[in-house]
């Protein structure tokens, strides 16, 4: 067996025993946060990196058809107290839209790196500083593939008035 042969098979070995490593299509951050200039309501800028030829589907997606874009708030740890509530509508980019679809459905998604602003309100639970927590669900596809539904975690620190 000549050298290079041996390599092949040791490196095509130690390869196929590797775990394999979904490959994330959307990463998702906050990008910015503002308050209201009257009351107490604090905006959460998050924005989503989707790889070219991949979508998510939109905060308004009709439903019996893909998962639609979801953003919720939720406690900092199992357990706690959930000190920021998602108060109100989250807004994004206007969705681009497909009239019919496999699903007998019109269809809208985002794609590129589109912008959403989720507004916060403190509960009773916040006091100084503490973390909000958003649960952002979203399904991305692209032509000719869906990923499973997904749930991610992204969390900023807000002061409570």
């Amino acid at each position: 067996m000549s050298v290079l042969a041996s390599i092949a098979l040791l490196i095509g070995s130690n390869v196929s025993s590797l775990p394999v490593q979904p490959v994330e299509r959307v990463k998702w951050a906050v990008t910015r946060v503002t308050r209201a200039v009257r009351g107490d309501t604090q905006f959460v800028q998050i924005g989503a990196q989707i790889d070219p030829g991949w979508h998510v589907y939109s905060l308004t997606q009709q439903p019996d058809g893909p998962f639609p874009l979801r953003v919720t708030s939720g406690p900092a740890s199992a357990g706690s107290n959930t000190p920021w509530t998602v108060a109100g509508t989250v807004k994004g980019p206007v969705p681009e839209r497909q009239p019919t679809s496999p699903f007998g459905i019109p269809v809208e998604w985002y794609s590129g790196a589109p912008q959403f602003s989720v507004p916060l309100i403190a509960n009773a639970a916040a006091s100084g500083t503490s973390t909000a927590v958003l649960r952002v669900r979203y399904q991305a596809c692209s032509d000719t593939l869906c990923l499973p539904p997904k749930t991610i975690e992204l969390s900023t620190r807000l002061a409570a008035r």
